[in-house]
Protein backbone atom coordinates (compact mmCIF):
# COMPACT_ATOMS: atom_id res chain seq x y z
CA UNK A 1 0.00 0.00 0.00
CA UNK A 2 1.57 3.32 -0.67
CA UNK A 3 2.26 5.93 1.97
CA UNK A 4 1.05 8.37 -0.13
CA UNK A 5 -1.59 10.79 1.28
CA UNK A 6 -2.95 12.86 -1.61
CA UNK A 7 -5.87 13.63 -2.38
CA UNK A 8 -8.67 11.75 -4.81
CA UNK A 9 -11.27 13.17 -6.39
CA UNK A 10 -13.95 12.69 -3.81
CA UNK A 11 -11.34 13.83 -1.05
CA UNK A 12 -10.72 10.67 0.47
CA UNK A 13 -6.66 10.41 0.86
CA UNK A 14 -5.05 7.79 -1.75
CA UNK A 15 -4.06 5.36 1.09
CA UNK A 16 -7.70 5.20 2.33
CA UNK A 17 -9.08 4.51 -1.10
CA UNK A 18 -6.19 1.98 -1.26
CA UNK A 19 -6.72 0.27 1.63
CA UNK A 20 -10.57 -0.22 1.11
CA UNK A 21 -9.45 -1.77 -2.28
CA UNK A 22 -7.18 -4.27 -0.37
CA UNK A 23 -10.35 -4.93 1.43
CA UNK A 24 -12.60 -5.27 -1.34
CA UNK A 25 -10.36 -7.88 -2.84
CA UNK A 26 -9.95 -9.74 0.66
CA UNK A 27 -14.01 -10.07 0.88
CA UNK A 28 -13.97 -11.05 -2.38
CA UNK A 29 -11.19 -13.98 -2.45
CA UNK A 30 -12.66 -15.01 1.21
CA UNK A 31 -16.49 -15.84 -0.32
CA UNK A 32 -15.10 -17.49 -3.54
CA UNK A 33 -13.08 -19.79 -1.45
CA UNK A 34 -13.65 -23.44 -1.97
CA UNK A 35 -13.11 -24.46 1.54
CA UNK A 36 -16.60 -24.83 3.69
CA UNK A 37 -17.14 -22.33 6.27
CA UNK A 38 -18.03 -25.20 8.43
CA UNK A 39 -14.44 -26.31 8.68
CA UNK A 40 -12.76 -25.67 12.07
CA UNK A 41 -9.42 -23.81 12.07
CA UNK A 42 -8.83 -23.90 16.09
CA UNK A 43 -10.91 -24.06 19.40
CA UNK A 44 -10.08 -21.20 22.04
CA UNK A 45 -10.95 -21.12 25.54
CA UNK A 46 -13.82 -19.28 27.03
CA UNK A 47 -12.96 -15.39 27.89
CA UNK A 48 -16.45 -14.55 29.75
CA UNK A 49 -17.04 -17.84 31.33
CA UNK A 50 -17.15 -19.23 35.19
CA UNK A 51 -16.38 -22.52 33.86
CA UNK A 52 -12.92 -23.76 33.88
CA UNK A 53 -12.07 -25.76 30.44
CA UNK A 54 -14.86 -24.51 28.65
CA UNK A 55 -13.86 -23.86 24.48
CA UNK A 56 -15.32 -22.94 21.50
CA UNK A 57 -14.69 -23.83 18.27
CA UNK A 58 -13.53 -21.20 15.47
CA UNK A 59 -14.40 -21.83 11.84
CA UNK A 60 -13.63 -20.68 8.64
CA UNK A 61 -16.86 -19.05 7.86
CA UNK A 62 -16.09 -16.57 11.62
CA UNK A 63 -13.25 -15.92 10.29
CA UNK A 64 -14.28 -14.66 7.34
CA UNK A 65 -17.30 -12.83 8.39
CA UNK A 66 -15.13 -11.17 11.09
CA UNK A 67 -12.66 -10.12 8.14
CA UNK A 68 -15.04 -8.25 6.93
CA UNK A 69 -17.37 -5.58 7.69
CA UNK A 70 -18.15 -4.35 10.06
CA UNK A 71 -15.34 -5.43 12.28
CA UNK A 72 -12.87 -5.49 9.24
CA UNK A 73 -9.90 -7.82 11.47
CA UNK A 74 -6.70 -7.96 10.17
CA UNK A 75 -5.02 -11.41 10.91
CA UNK A 76 -3.27 -9.66 13.95
CA UNK A 77 -5.96 -8.48 15.33
CA UNK A 78 -7.27 -12.30 15.13
CA UNK A 79 -4.56 -13.17 16.71
CA UNK A 80 -4.92 -11.34 19.64
CA UNK A 81 -8.60 -12.04 19.80
CA UNK A 82 -7.95 -15.75 20.13
CA UNK A 83 -5.05 -15.63 22.94
CA UNK A 84 -2.96 -16.44 20.59
CA UNK A 85 -0.49 -13.48 19.87
CA UNK A 86 1.67 -13.59 22.46
CA UNK A 87 3.81 -17.02 21.41
CA UNK A 88 5.49 -15.85 18.00
CA UNK A 89 4.96 -19.48 16.83
CA UNK A 90 1.51 -19.72 17.73
CA UNK A 91 1.16 -16.56 15.04
CA UNK A 92 2.89 -18.57 12.43
CA UNK A 93 0.80 -21.44 12.78
CA UNK A 94 -2.57 -19.58 12.68
CA UNK A 95 -1.05 -17.93 9.88
CA UNK A 96 0.01 -20.91 7.99
CA UNK A 97 -3.65 -22.26 8.60
CA UNK A 98 -5.46 -19.34 7.02
CA UNK A 99 -2.92 -19.49 4.22
CA UNK A 100 -3.94 -23.39 3.89
CA UNK A 101 -7.68 -22.33 3.98
CA UNK A 102 -7.28 -20.12 1.33
CA UNK A 103 -8.53 -17.08 3.53
CA UNK A 104 -5.18 -14.86 3.82
CA UNK A 105 -2.21 -15.23 1.93
CA UNK A 106 1.78 -13.67 3.02
CA UNK A 107 0.72 -9.89 2.36
CA UNK A 108 -2.45 -9.53 4.22
CA UNK A 109 -2.06 -7.28 7.11
CA UNK A 110 -4.29 -4.36 5.75
CA UNK A 111 -4.90 -1.84 9.38
CA UNK A 112 -8.37 -0.78 9.29
CA UNK A 113 -8.51 2.79 10.32
CA UNK A 114 -12.32 2.59 11.49
CA UNK A 115 -12.31 -0.17 13.83
CA UNK A 116 -13.20 0.28 16.90
CA UNK A 117 -12.85 -2.43 19.62
CA UNK A 118 -15.58 -3.00 22.26
CA UNK A 119 -15.95 -5.65 24.94
CA UNK A 120 -17.87 -8.30 22.87
CA UNK A 121 -14.81 -8.09 19.84
CA UNK A 122 -12.63 -10.66 21.96
CA UNK A 123 -15.86 -13.16 22.28
CA UNK A 124 -15.96 -16.11 19.63
CA UNK A 125 -19.48 -16.20 18.15
CA UNK A 126 -19.93 -19.02 20.44
CA UNK A 127 -19.29 -17.92 23.25
CA UNK A 128 -21.64 -14.53 22.53
CA UNK A 129 -24.44 -16.49 21.05
CA UNK A 130 -24.68 -18.35 24.94
CA UNK A 131 -24.40 -15.28 26.48
CA UNK A 132 -26.95 -14.08 24.26
CA UNK A 133 -29.12 -17.63 24.96
CA UNK A 134 -28.37 -16.71 28.75
CA UNK A 135 -29.60 -13.47 28.40
CA UNK A 136 -32.63 -14.18 26.49
CA UNK A 137 -33.64 -16.58 29.71
CA UNK A 138 -32.82 -14.28 32.24
CA UNK A 139 -35.07 -11.77 31.29
CA UNK A 140 -38.13 -14.20 30.62
CA UNK A 141 -37.71 -15.32 33.51
CA UNK A 142 -37.29 -12.29 35.46
CA UNK A 143 -39.57 -9.66 33.34
CA UNK A 144 -41.94 -11.43 31.54
CA UNK A 145 -42.73 -8.76 29.33
CA UNK A 146 -45.32 -10.77 26.46
CA UNK A 147 -47.80 -11.60 29.79
CA UNK A 148 -46.99 -7.98 31.35
CA UNK A 149 -48.54 -6.92 27.69
CA UNK A 150 -51.29 -9.36 27.68
CA UNK A 151 -52.45 -8.04 31.29
CA UNK A 152 -51.91 -4.35 30.25
CA UNK A 153 -54.31 -4.74 27.02
CA UNK A 154 -56.92 -6.41 28.57
CA UNK A 155 -57.04 -4.42 31.61
CA UNK A 156 -60.44 -2.50 31.04
CA UNK A 157 -60.35 1.66 30.57
CA UNK A 158 -55.76 1.16 30.23
CA UNK A 159 -54.99 4.44 28.51
CA UNK A 160 -51.40 4.82 26.28
CA UNK A 161 -50.37 7.24 29.48
CA UNK A 162 -51.37 5.06 31.84
CA UNK A 163 -49.52 2.24 30.91
CA UNK A 164 -46.82 3.73 29.95
CA UNK A 165 -46.58 4.98 33.84
CA UNK A 166 -47.50 1.25 34.94
CA UNK A 167 -44.41 -0.14 32.53
CA UNK A 168 -42.09 2.82 34.48
CA UNK A 169 -43.61 1.51 37.96
CA UNK A 170 -42.44 -1.69 37.61
CA UNK A 171 -39.29 -1.64 35.97
CA UNK A 172 -38.24 0.85 38.59
CA UNK A 173 -39.60 -1.61 41.24
CA UNK A 174 -37.45 -4.41 39.59
CA UNK A 175 -34.70 -2.41 39.65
Amino acid sequence: MSASTSKGNNGNSKKEVEGDKSVECKIKKLIASSVSDDTVVMTVPARASLLEGKEYEITVGEIKRRMSSPERLNVNDLLKILKESKVPENSKNLRKKLEEQGIVNENDDLFCSDFIPTGFLSLSEGEAKEMAEDFEKIMNERFPVELFALHMAHAPGMTIEAAEGAVFVSVFALS
